[in-house]
């Protein structure tokens, strides 16, 4: 996830289509495995933990069904008014995530 949002950074700065592309397939790649951890994640708790874990890796996904959009709309611009690091924010935050995340 943070090589996408390194790659994505770049492709905004230096205006690379193909950097998009790859940064767009890092993301996939991260989110994939992501989704795998959390089922993961589900079996090697212990059995008494599991409904707790369950509820727990769920809210997170509310948390950044509503997080990931919303931070986005608010760093928009956030790199000034022209019009070629419009995005920049949204990747920086990507990253921020990531980082987070880890």
């Amino acid at each position: 996830g943070l090589l996408g949002s390194v790659l994505g950074l770049c492709a905004i700065l230096f205006r690379s289509p193909a950097a998009l592309i790859s940064a767009t397939g890092w993301f996939g790649a991260a989110v994939g495995i992501g989704f795998y951890l959390r089922f993961a994640a589900l079996e090697v708790v212990d059995e008494a933990w599991a409904e707790r874990a369950v509820a727990l890796v769920v809210t997170g996904g509310c948390i950044a069904a509503f997080a990931g959009p919303e931070s986005a709309e608010a760093t928009r611009g956030m790199f000034g008014d022209n019009e070629k690091y419009e995005f920049l924010g949204v990747f920086v935050m990507t990253g921020v995530f990531n980082i987070a995340n880890g």
